[in-house]
C-alpha cells in the first residue's frame, strides 16, 4: 500500500518517502492532479473523532454555539462549522452530522474534541444535552473523477454516512462505538486541507485566530446572517469593518528536501520585521507546502527571506503569487539580517 512509504517526522511536519515503494511505484499522491493517480480513487484516513449531541433541544444549543446555521438542518445533513469563545478565538473546527432529530454528531479533530467536551459542559447542562465522544472511523477518498451532487450532500446507512468535501474528496464515517480507536491521519489528509485552505489546527494553534484571520469569513464556515453565538459581535465586526491585519496563507516550496517546520513555529521576515505562524508542512516527493497565519503580502512582492526565530541557521525564501498561493524557496544556511 502506499501509505507504507508515509512517514510521521514531528507534529505539524509530514513528509512522503518513495525509497519503500519500487522504481516503478506511482506517486502516493498529487491534488494538483499533475500526475496520475493510481488507484482512479485514493483512500486516506482523516483526523477526525467524534463527539456526540443528544437531547431535544439539541438544535437550540447548537445554534446558539456553532459559526453556522444549524435551525434547517436535517437528518444526514453536514454543516462545516467552527466553535470560539467571546473573544472570537476559534477552540474547535470541524462538520456537524444529524444523525436523528435530536441527536447531532461533531466530526473534529481530537485537540478539538477535547476543548469541545470540556467548554461546552455548563451549556449542555442548561440545555439538557447530553454531549459524549462517540467512536467512529472516518476516512477520506480523493477521486480523478468529479462527483455530480455538490458538498456536504450525505448518503447513510445503519452503520455509516458518506459525504461530499468537494467534487473530487468524500469523507465516509463509520459508527464503531463499541470499538477502541485512535485515528492516525495521512499526510494527503492535512494536504486536502491546505490545498482547499482549511485551517489545520493542533492544540499549539488553537484560541490563537479568529475565524477572519483564517479567511473562513464570509464562507460556508459561518454565517453572517444568524443569530447571536459565541464570539459573533466581534467576528461581524471585524468583517465589516475590514481590520484584519493577519490572515491564512498557503505557501509552496520548490525543495522536497526542507528541514521540518513544527506547528507554531514563528518565521520572521528579515527586510520588514512581520512575522508568520506555522500551522502545518507537507513534504511530498513532487512539491512541498507551507500553510501559515501571517500579514498579507503585495502581490508585486520580490523575493523575501523568512528566518526562523528560534533558529537563525534556518533561513526561507517567499514571495507572494496570487491572493493567499504562494511560492517558496527553502534555505539552510546563515542569514545576514544586517541589510
Amino acid at each position: 500500500m502506499p501509505c507504507k512509504a508515509i512517514h510521521w517526522l514531528i507534529p505539524g511536519f509530514f513528509v512522503l518517502n518513495k525509497s519503500h515503494m519500487g522504481n516503478n511505484s506511482p506517486l502516493c499522491y498529487d491534488f494538483k492532479m499533475d500526475n496520475p493517480l493510481s488507484p482512479s480513487a485514493l483512500t486516506f484516513s482523516t483526523d477526525l473523532t467524534c463527539v456526540e449531541f443528544i437531547g431535544k433541544k439539541v438544535i437550540e444549543l447548537l445554534q446558539g454555539l456553532a459559526t453556522t446555521d444549524v435551525r434547517n438542518l436535517q437528518q444526514d445533513d453536514v454543516r462545516p462549522t467552527l466553535f470560539c469563545q467571546h473573544q472570537g478565538k476559534v477552540f474547535a473546527i470541524g462538520y456537524l452530522l444529524m444523525r436523528q432529530t435530536d441527536v447531532i454528531w461533531l466530526l473534529t479533530p481530537p485537540a478539538h474534541a477535547k476543548q469541545i467536551l470540556t467548554r461546552l459542559v455548563p451549556h449542555c447542562q442548561l440545555a439538557r444535552v447530553k454531549m459524549h465522544p462517540r467512536s467512529v472511523r472516518c476516512e477520506a477518498q480523493h477521486s480523478k473523477v468529479a462527483a455530480s451532487d455538490g458538498s456536504y450532500s450525505a448518503k447513510s446507512t445503519t452503520n455509516q454516512v458518506t459525504f461530499n468535501l468537494d467534487a473530487q474528496t468524500k469523507v465516509t464515517v463509520e459508527d464503531i462505538d463499541d470499538t477502541d480507536h485512535t485515528p492516525f491521519p495521512s499526510p494527503q489528509w492535512y494536504n486536502w486541507q491546505i490545498q482547499a485552505q482549511i485551517p489545520v489546527l493542533d492544540e499549539h494553534n488553537l484560541l490563537q485566530f479568529t475565524p477572519n484571520q483564517l479567511n473562513l469569513v464570509p464562507s460556508s464556515w459561518v454565517s453572517l446572517k444568524k443569530g447571536c453565538y459565541c464570539g459573533q459581535e466581534i467576528i461581524a465586526r471585524t468583517h465589516h469593518l475590514g481590520k484584519v491585519k493577519r490572515v491564512l496563507t498557503r505557501y509552496q516550496i520548490n525543495s522536497s528536501a526542507m528541514p521540518p517546520v513544527p506547528s507554531g513555529t514563528i518565521l520572521t521576515f528579515t527586510a520588514t520585521g512581520q512575522k508568520i505562524i506555522v500551522l502545518a508542512t507537507v513534504n511530498t516527493t513532487q512539491v512541498s507546502w507551507l500553510q501559515a497565519v501571517g500579514p498579507k503580502l503585495s502581490e508585486s512582492q520580490d523575493w523575501l527571506d523568512l528566518v526562523n526565530t528560534d533558529n537563525s541557521q534556518q533561513s526561507i525564501r517567499v514571495r507572494d503569487c496570487q491572493h493567499t498561493s504562494h511560492h517558496v524557496s527553502a534555505e539552510n544556511q546563515n542569514v545576514d539580517t544586517r541589510a
